[in-house]
């Protein structure tokens, strides 16, 4: 039992880490703060889409937070992944999809780690 509990407290802890991590990488990709230039360089293209280092930081947060998730959260999680990778490279076209599985996997940490 003390090592449930003990791992338990752990995914918890590592769940408002990456939960702190995802909301700075979700602010530093995608929100522009006039007065403030932080540089967001293109690491690549794919298919005429560009790939940020922003988008590439936010893609492996993704893969730690579904690392953290219970069972049947992971493999939601790893559908949104796979979703939010076709948005981001521009196979599937629809405007702010990528932005709202962002914040739907924030929304998501914030209800794992508050509940």
């Amino acid at each position: 039992m003390l090592v449930t509990a003990c791992s338990l407290c752990y995914k918890i802890d590592m769940a408002g880490i990456i939960l702190l991590l995802m909301v700075l990488l979700y602010f530093y990709g995608y929100v522009q703060v006039p007065g403030i230039t932080v540089p967001n360089p293109i690491l690549f293209t794919i298919h005429g889409q560009t790939v940020s280092l922003a988008a590439f930081l936010i893609f492996f947060a993704i893969l730690w937070t579904i690392s953290v998730l219970p069972p049947v959260l992971r493999i939601i999680g790893m559908i949104l992944l796979v979703a939010w990778t076709l948005t981001e490279l521009g196979f599937v076209v629809i405007a702010g999809l990528s932005n709202f599985i962002a914040l739907a996997i924030i929304v998501a940490l914030f209800v794992l780690l508050f509940r």
